[in-house]
């Protein structure tokens, strides 16, 4: 998963269809309180040594993960919240 405020994108990742690269690529435009949770070592190692964002802001306070790569829609809305799910625009 990840979140983009200023952009105000959601991507959640679905299975079997290359979502690792999109969610790499869009991790290039992340900034400091954006979500990105993290993906597999070797590709946390390229991502990093390609200049983007590393996984960021997916624990809480007490250091327990609360969003992963494969978060349902549902989930990511509750535990987003209402106000910023709804900021973000559907895809067609």
């Amino acid at each position: 998963m990840v979140f983009l405020n200023n952009e105000k994108i959601i991507f959640l990742k679905t299975r079997k269809v290359a979502g690792t690269s999109f969610e790499m690529a869009l991790s290039r435009y992340a900034k400091a309180g954006d979500i990105i949770t993290p993906i597999s070592p070797d590709d946390e190692r390229a991502r990093k040594e390609l200049g983007f964002a590393s996984c960021q802001n997916y624990m809480n306070q007490n250091g327990t993960q609360v969003f992963n790569n494969h978060i349902s829609a549902s989930e990511a809305e509750k535990k987003l919240g209402y106000t910023i799910w709804n900021k973000v625009e559907s895809a067609p």
